[in-house]
């Protein structure tokens, strides 16, 4: 799948049981769904980075009509609502969309491209690792912002997710998925050259060696968590109030019981 959006789409449809996704897209189903749609809870969380080639550029506030910034989705992608709560940040609340005007909805490796191209009208990328990581490699590129100062902190970013119909009907997968990834969470923590190693030769990866991921793996600010870590409600509340829900949910409401394998209804 090419992106959260069609992802979720393919869940709401039955044509998956489970998903990954973004926080905005999970909570905008979760809205437009009455609950229906519920994270197994976070995969990882991870800073993103906002890079350029622009040497003038040092802070959002240098940014011009004469930028342009890719990123996933314009609006709705967790960059888009990150570079608005910056914009909010630096420019006043009222001001939240000032930026966005400058955005442009690309691929992650159609972005990185045209950023390190020199040529392209994409100057700036708003991304995630592993390109902003690759972007920073060469020496034109600098880092403008990072995620995590615009947040306040680490926030998840990536979740997984299912129905309640499809817990329901099926438990017992339902719980063996679950299991299935706190076991991979154990497996990439306490080995990361060998999880390094087997992405790489999965993926087909050539841009990156696995000494590079396995460093990239032992950042401190990246974390691969339990499958049944809480999904950040605060996080959601700022979603809420910048851009995608109607509500803030309540403690409780985004992801499955604490109790092992018990759906929240």
């Amino acid at each position: 799948f090419g992106g959260s959006g069609l992802t979720q789409g393919a869940i709401l449809a039955g044509r998956l049981d489970f998903a990954s996704s973004g926080v905005p897209w999970f909570l905008t189903l979760w809205d437009k769904t009455n609950g229906d749609i519920k994270s197994l809870g976070a995969l990882n969380s991870m800073p993103l980075y906002l890079n350029t080639r622009n040497a003038s550029v040092a802070s959002i506030k240098d940014f011009t009509d004469k930028d342009r910034i890719a990123l996933p989705a314009t609006k709705s992608s967790i960059q888009a609502m990150t570079l608005q709560m910056a914009a909010a940040q630096a420019f006043g609340p009222a001001n939240a969309t000032k930026l966005d005007n400058l955005t442009v909805s690309l691929s992650h490796p159609d972005a990185m491209t045209a950023l390190l191209s020199g040529i392209s009208e994409i100057d700036s990328h708003f991304t995630s690792p592993p390109f902003q990581d690759l972007e920073l490699k060469d020496p034109r590129v600098h880092k403008v912002l990072n995620s995590y100062d615009v947040l306040g902190g680490a926030a998840t970013f990536i979740i997984a997710s299912t129905t309640t119909k499809f817990y329901q009907t099926n438990p017992k997968t339902y719980q063996a998925f679950v299991d299935a990834l706190a076991e991979a969470e154990m497996f990439v923590n306490n080995n990361k050259r060998e999880a390094a190693a087997i992405y790489i030769a999965m993926s087909g990866e050539k841009r990156l060696t696995a000494d590079e991921f396995t460093q990239m793996l032992g950042n401190a600010e990246v974390r691969v968590v339990h499958p049944e870590h809480r999904c950040d409600e605060e996080q959601a509340g700022v979603v809420e109030g910048v851009l995608l829900s109607e509500r803030a949910p309540a403690a409780g409401e985004l992801t499955p019981s604490r109790r092992r394998g018990r759906m929240n209804k």
